[in-house]
């Protein structure tokens, strides 16, 4: 486990050589035991195989953590989160379901692939991002075969780190052999080529008789419930339901600053510049009232924000700026130091550690012993300096002796203040020794960039936010809100009355964790999910927000599967399309009524149908001249015979007959070769996804996520 990892200011504490990071929030301990009756269910079940909330928590955590890093240390987002829990989820479904089909292929990974991937020719990605410098990206061999070597050295905690990314490579490399299988056997014969070529090229030309529904007013067309059940019958598949979705209701009341707020304040902002001015003691006044701590690192002018980006760089060291409002806030500052640094660092080192410092893991010497073995290596050192590298792995208390000691480049300001602040004054090539609260280094300069301008900044932020008394009248106006809300009705019904907006959220899911305008609304979620909660009611507690409190009510629950009756018939579309099967059943009898005797188009003319001569009607298509979207209409003109009229046929804005009067001629297919490597390539991008969505479906999943979280 190399210390050094821990010294990385703005890194966070880096767990493992391999980069992973395993989470320190188990449910374990909490659930030990389950309880009476065996209430705690079991996280996931797929397909007879558990998945448990350590193994779930330890990947999301894997995943959170690489996003920590790409964004610099910044926490995640609950919303943030949230997307990492799907997108694990996701994946170790996935991973279980394909894994167990290429398993009854007989696909396999050997342990030459398996090594080939850790340091051969085919290094995996896991591989490489773990083992890869964190600042030059060069992926280093050496160092992951040193660590297969020197395995049973590490750790108990790092060393089951290590099986977990074995696991997850294997599963990866067992699932993409799985897909390669499935993509090499789809193939497609000369005779499908010759249909699908003609299908996409088929064109006709052909009169058509048309009766609109809009002729028919909606007012004529009487609705019951047996029309409605005929509809849902018919059509099943638009309206089964994959997951069920909850619909809720919702009144926020904001709490904004006064007016009395904002001049309170702006008196405070100024009244903190004047102590601003003052203090000697910088670090300790930042961190006690503004809402970002102090940080003593040097930023380049791209690092700032506008208008600091260019105020700072024109002003002499030593400038105060007063207080403005910027980004919803107030902001001010002291340009403290102004001073050309290299952006980029590197170094090697030797880290001797002693009893109470912060890397010490046992070690009982005295912090005297432990400078003056840093001394004296030094000297061993400036006597032949090609030994650093072997120097370090014998005597090195960090991690980074497998590499010699080497760090690779860092950011100035990455490590911490002491270690960085030697490195940026020295030149490269000096041998020093300097203590940190890790223990004493011996350092090794081995380059810099070139310095770069920049800044020491030290910055107060002060929030515009509501006053405790502007937030208690707020909380005091909604509970008696609250207080009069007896159910949906009666919390609609007086928003009504108060002018307050009741805002809608439509289709949460069991898994969401927002509603609209709401970010970490998990708790009203779960409420809505919770089997006490009935249609109609509110919740018995007022949700609280930054600077805004909510109440909620549930207006509807669906359920998988098929909707009710009651649950479709006040949907405008469906009633529409109800509607319209009416009037195609009255529109069809009249059609046929005309055509008994006569089959021909002036008899349809004879009933006030609209006779149009379309010229261009593609089979691939999908709008029927100005009749827009009518697939029946295309799949009636080309399967009859050139002028032959066609029986009625319902489409989606009225009902209609056709004759084809002329089929134009299809050219031969002359690159079948190349039209099947098209088939072939949609197929690959699509196969994953199709193949994930079957297994699913076919699958017996049971998903207690919720319970969780």
């Amino acid at each position: 486990m190399a210390v050094i990892g821990r010294i990385r200011k703005h890194s966070g504490w880096l767990v493992g050589l391999i980069g992973l990071s395993i989470a320190g929030f188990i449910l374990q301990d909490a659930f030990s035991g389950g309880g009476p009756g065996g209430r705690i269910p079991k996280f996931a079940v797929i397909d007879g195989d558990e998945i448990k909330i350590q193994q779930f928590e330890e990947r999301v955590e894997q995943i959170a953590e690489q996003f920590r890093r790409q964004q610099d240390g910044i926490p995640l987002s609950a919303e943030d989160m949230h997307e990492v829990r799907e997108r694990v989820w996701m994946t170790m479904v996935g991973d279980i379901l394909m894994n167990r089909a290429g398993n009854k292929l007989g696909i396999t990974v050997t342990t030459k692939e398996m090594n080939d991937m850790f340091y051969g020719q085919f290094i995996h990605n896991h591989v490489y991002t773990s083992f890869a410098d964190p600042t030059t990206g060069a992926f280093n061999r050496q160092q992951v075969m040193m660590f297969i070597n020197n395995f049973s050295q590490y750790p108990i905690e790092t060393q089951q780190q290590f099986h977990d990314l074995e696991i997850v490579i294997k599963e990866d490399r067992l699932k993409n052999k799985y897909y390669t299988v499935i993509a090499n056997a789809h193939y497609v014969p000369e005779f499908y080529l010759n249909h699908l070529y003609e299908h996409a090229n088929a064109n006709a030309s052909a009169t058509v008789a048309t009766l609109s529904y809009a002729d028919i007013p909606d007012s004529d067309i009487t609705l019951t419930d047996a029309d409605f059940k005929t509809y849902l019958n018919n059509n099943k598949p638009l309206f089964v339901r994959t997951q069920a979705s909850r619909a809720v209701d919702f009144v926020v009341f904001d709490v904004f600053p006064t007016d009395e707020d904002l001049v309170d304040l702006n008196k405070h902002a100024h009244d903190l510049f004047e102590e601003f001015k003052v203090e000697t003691d910088l670090p300790n006044f930042i961190n006690s009232v503004s809402t970002e701590r102090f940080d003593s690192v040097f930023v380049k002018r791209s690092e700032l924000f506008y208008p600091w980006d260019s105020l700072l760089f024109r002003a002499p060291r030593g400038t105060f700026f007063a207080p403005e409002i910027r980004r919803g806030r107030y902001e001010m500052a002291k340009l403290i130091d102004i001073a050309a640094r290299p952006d980029s660092l590197r170094a090697s080192h030797i880290l001797i550690t002693f009893r109470g410092s912060a890397a010490n893991q046992g070690q009982n010497r005295t912090k005297e012993q432990a400078q003056d073995i840093a001394d004296s290596l030094r000297r061993e050192i400036l006597r032949d300096r090609s030994q650093f590298a072997a120097i370090a792995q014998a005597n090195s208390e960090d991690g980074s002796r497998d590499a010699g000691g080497d760090l690779g480049w860092f950011l100035d300001g990455q490590m911490v203040k002491p270690f960085n602040e030697s490195v940026v004054r020295g030149n490269v090539g000096d041998i020093v020794v300097v203590e940190t609260v890790f223990g004493f280094h011996v350092i090794q300069i081995t380059g810099k960039t070139a310095p770069v301008q920049k800044v020491m900044v030290a910055f107060v932020y002060v929030p515009i936010e509501p006053s405790a008394n502007t937030n208690k009248a707020v909380y005091t106006e909604v509970n008696q809100f609250f207080a009069k809300c007896t159910d949906l009705t009666s919390m609609q019904e007086i928003a009504r009355e108060q002018g307050l907006p009741v805002r809608q959220a439509e289709y949460l899911t069991e898994m969401d964790v927002m509603l609209p305008g709401l970010p970490n609304a998990r708790g009203i979620v779960r409420w809505a999910y919770d089997k006490k909660t009935k249609v109609g009611s509110v919740s018995p507690e007022i949700y609280e927000f930054e600077n805004r409190y909510v109440v909620v009510g549930l207006r509807q629950i669906r359920e998988k599967g098929l909707p009710t009756l009651a649950e479709i018939k006040d949907i405008a579309e469906v009633q529409h399309a109800v509607r319209n099967e009416k009037k195609a059943e009255i529109l069809l009898a009249k059609m046929n009524g005309a055509l008994q005797n006569n089959r021909s188009m002036s008899a349809l003319e004879s009933i006030d149908a609209e006779i149009e001569t379309i010229e261009m009607i593609s089979l691939g298509g999908f709008s029927v001249g100005t009749k827009g979207y009518e697939p029946e209409l295309i799949g009636t003109i080309f399967g009859m015979p050139q002028n032959r009229l066609s029986n009625p046929v319902k489409g989606r804005s009225g009902v209609f007959a056709a004759e084809p009067l002329l089929f134009a001629p299809i050219e031969p297919l002359e690159t079948p070769d190349f039209m099947r490597q098209q088939l072939h390539g949609m197929f690959q991008r699509n196969m994953v996804e199709s193949l994930r969505s079957a297994k699913e479906n076919n699958a017996k999943i049971v998903d207690n996520r919720a319970f969780f979280f």
